[in-house]
């Protein structure tokens, strides 16, 4: 949502070129560094889960 509200401002809001460190910086940023930090988080967050819904069903046979 961050980087949506990022590229309808560097577009719309203040439509000037970028130079290229600046072009460089924000499609590295955005397309790699936040979506791996974010995954990161949420697979964190799932796998400290996993023991607290296995816990809870008895008897459950996969």
């Amino acid at each position: 949502m961050a980087l949506n509200l990022l590229i309808y401002f560097v577009t719309k809001i203040v439509p000037r070129p970028l130079n290229a460190h600046a072009a460089e910086a924000l499609t590295i940023g955005g397309g790699v560094v936040v979506p791996v930090i974010l995954r990161s988080i949420l697979l964190a967050y799932a796998l400290s889960e996993m023991p607290w819904q296995r816990d809870n069903g008895e008897g459950v046979r996969v």
